[in-house]
């Protein structure tokens, strides 16, 4: 069986749930998303069976998968014992429906990332990235800290005179949400009679516990970190 995904330290929380089975091989996501890689594996190799997994949890993602080919579709942040529930009567399924289908050919399930898949427009990057508000500084720093505050990862560090609010960074256990691994750092900043907020997210890929090695983690790669971010943050300005 064959676990596929185009992140290193997703890769390295995959390992660490199924290593105990043997089953399973490890790849590099291939320059494509998901739902164009499930496209050519089950045109290529039909009979392949195909999980879909995604950090996204719109039913429009996880139909879009279904319709590629998926036999069905997985968040990131499903439990290890779902998850083998999944795979287990997935496998069944389709050996009822198919006798012998196991002991005539290799069966793949593969888990494919669908984050490339939901790219934003350029307009749409350029109001996630970093947004405008015409309201006081102090506000918004104390908006912005409490945001990050809401993140599993708590608070690492907040500077009112210099204008950033940055996150602890997230431990690397699989199942445990979205923002496993990550580190949120947000720049807040005077311009004129507004204040701009921009976040920077990264993500440890180290295989180490006792070490940190930091990647960035574009609105490109992982465009919902972002609009969440900016959607709960929007509430805080609401009252």
């Amino acid at each position: 069986m064959l676990l596929v995904d185009d992140h290193p330290l997703l890769r390295k929380g995959l390992q660490s749930l199924v290593s105990s089975s043997g089953k399973f091989h490890i790849i590099e996501m291939p320059k494509m998303n998901g739902i164009d890689a499930t496209r050519w594996i089950k045109t290529a190799l039909p009979h392949i069976i195909v999980i879909g997994l995604s950090i996204n949890q719109s039913a429009v993602v996880g139909n879009t998968m279904k319709a590629a080919g998926a036999s069905t579709c997985l968040t990131k942040d499903t439990a290890p014992e779902d998850f083998w529930h999944v795979i287990r009567s997935t496998l069944t399924q389709h050996t009822y429906n198919f006798p012998g289908l196991l002991a005539r050919c290799l069966v793949m399930v593969a888990l494919l990332s669908m984050m490339n898949c939901t790219r934003l427009p350029s307009i749409d990057q350029k109001y996630y990235s970093s947004r405008l508000y015409t309201l006081p500084y102090e506000r918004v720093f104390d908006a912005v800290h409490a945001r990050v505050a809401e993140y599993p990862m708590g608070i690492g560090e907040a500077d009112r005179t210099d204008g950033i609010v940055k996150s602890r960074i997230g431990q690397a256990t699989p199942g445990s949400g979205a923002t496993v691994g990550y580190q949120v750092n947000v720049v807040v900043s005077q311009v004129g009679k507004q204040t701009r907020v921009t976040p920077d997210w990264q993500m440890n890929v180290s295989s180490e516990p006792t070490k940190t090695h930091l990647v960035p983690v574009s609105i490109d790669e992982r465009p919902r970190l972002y609009i969440e971010f900016f959607e709960e943050l929007d509430k805080y300005f609401k009252n």
